[in-house]
C-alpha cells in the first residue's frame, strides 16, 4: 500500500505550470515564509506558481498572495482508517493533475506525512533542503527528492536560521544571488497603533514555552499603571478558561480594562495586533505576525530550539527575550526544575523593556 501511496498519479495531459511551493504549515511558520513566498512570486510570476498550504494558513494565504493559485492538503497527516486513505488517495489525485519544472519546498522539517505529499508531485527539478527531522529514520517516501544541502548552521543579522534556509532555497530557484533582507517577513496590511493598548499573548502551543502568569500578571499591572493604556488578552479557542482566569487575577491585583479578545477570524486577529500600540507574547504565531508588521513587540524566547524560529526582527521595535543559560538547544528536553531560559527572566527587566520599547518611534 505504501508503494502504490507514494507513487504520483499519472495523467495524459497534466497541466503544466512553473513552480510549486510547498508550505503546508501552520501560522508562524507560514508567516516567516511569506518574505520567501513573495520573492519566487516576483521572479517567476505570481500565476506561474502554485502554493500549497494548511487549513491553518489559507486565510492569510490568500490574503497575501491573492493571484497565487492554491491547494490547501492538511499539515500533518490523515487518520489512519478507510476515510484517511480515501482522503490520500483524493490529495494524490489533485497534486498528479500538474506538472511543474520546479518544486520549491520551504518545509524543511518533514513528517512522514509531507513527504508522501511530496512524492506526489511531479516536477523537472526538486529544490529543497535535507529533511533533518527524518535523517538516519527510515522514510520510504522519500527516495525521489532530491537534498541540496544542510539546513544551514548560522545566520546573518537580524535573521534566525529559519529565514537563512528560505533565503538558500530561493537562490537555488532564481539562480542569483538574494541579500538576507529580502526575505524577512512582511505582512501587506500596514501597521497602524490606532489605539493604545497592550495585546498580551501568554500562551503557547505547550506550556514549557509559557512565563509563569503570577509574574506576568506582576509585569502587567506595572507597565500599566506606568502606560495608562488596556490590557488585550489574546487566546485561542481551547484557551479561553485560562484566558479569563487570567483577566480575573489582573483585575484582582488591581489592574483595570482587561479585556479578553473573541477574535474568531485571522483578519479579525491581525487587525487587533495592527491597532494595539504594544504587544507582549510567548513564542507563538502573534509573535511572528508582530514582527511582520514591524510593531512594538517583546517576545518571550525559549531555549529550546533558539535560533532555529528565532529571534528575528525587521528593526529595533521588537525585543526577544531569553534568560541565557549554558543548555540553549535542548530541543525542549529540560534538565531543569522548570525552562530557566524563560521562568528565570527577570520581571522588572521584562517591564522596562515592554515601558521603553512602547515609547519608540
Amino acid at each position: 500500500m505504501g508503494y502504490l501511496l507514494g507513487r504520483p498519479f499519472r495523467l495524459t495531459t497534466p497541466s503544466r505550470m512553473k513552480v510549486c511551493i510547498f508550505k503546508n504549515d501552520r501560522l508562524g511558520d507560514f508567516v516567516l515564509a511569506i518574505g520567501a513566498i513573495r520573492q519566487l512570486a516576483l521572479r517567476h510570476g505570481e500565476s506561474n506558481c502554485l502554493l500549497l498550504v494548511s487549513t491553518y494558513t489559507k486565510e492569510l494565504a490568500e490574503a497575501e498572495f491573492p493571484g497565487m493559485p492554491q491547494l490547501e492538503i492538511p499539515a500533518f497527516g490523515v487518520d489512519y482508517t478507510f476515510e484517511g486513505l480515501r482522503r490520500c488517495l483524493y490529495y494524490r489525485r489533485l497534486l498528479g493533475a500538474y506538472e511543474f519544472e520546479q518544486l520549491v519546498c520551504l518545509r524543511h522539517q518533514c513528517t512522514s506525512f509531507q513527504e508522501l505529499c511530496l512524492s506526489w508531485i511531479r516536477a523537472a527539478k526538486t529544490i529543497r533542503l535535507q529533511n533533518d527531522i527524518l535523517t538516519g529514520k527510515h522514510n520510504q517516501f522519500s527516495a525521489k527528492i532530491e537534498c541540496c544541502e544542510a539546513y544551514p548552521a548560522q545566520a546573518p543579522s537580524q535573521m534566525c536560521l529559519e529565514l537563512e534556509a528560505h533565503r538558500i532555497i530561493v537562490e537555488k530557484s532564481v539562480g542569483e544571488a538574494v541579500a538576507p533582507g529580502i526575505v524577512l517577513p512582511r505582512l501587506c496590511r500596514p501597521a497602524s497603533s490606532g489605539e493604545e493598548a497592550i495585546l498580551v499573548s501568554p500562551f503557547g502551543s505547550a506550556s514549557i514555552k509559557e512565563y509563569p502568569l503570577e509574574k506576568l500578571c506582576e509585569v502587567l499591572k506595572r507597565v500599566q499603571g506606568v502606560l495608562k493604556i488596556p490590557i488585550w488578552i489574546s487566546c485561542a479557542e481551547s484557551q479561553k478558561a485560562r484566558a479569563d482566569q487570567l483577566d480575573a487575577d489582573l483585575q484582582k491585583s488591581g489592574c483595570s480594562q482587561v479585556h479578553v479578545l473573541r477574535t474568531p477570524l485571522l483578519a479579525d486577529f491581525i487587525g487587533m495586533v495592527a491597532r494595539a500600540s504594544v504587544v507582549l507574547t510567548v513564542d507563538t504565531s502573534t509573535a511572528h505576525i508582530a514582527a511582520a508588521m514591524d510593531k512594538r513587540t517583546v517576545v518571550i524566547l525559549g531555549g529550546g530550539l533558539h535560533g532555529r524560529f528565532g529571534p528575528w526582527w525587521r528593526s529595533e521595535r521588537q525585543c526577544w527575550m531569553t534568560h541565557p543559560v549554558d543548555c540553549l538547544g535542548c530541543g525542549w528536553e529540560c534538565k531543569h526544575p522548570s525552562p530557566y531560559c524563560i521562568t528565570h527572566i527577570s520581571a522588572d527587566k521584562l517591564t522596562d523593556v515592554t515601558i521603553q520599547l512602547h515609547k519608540k518611534k
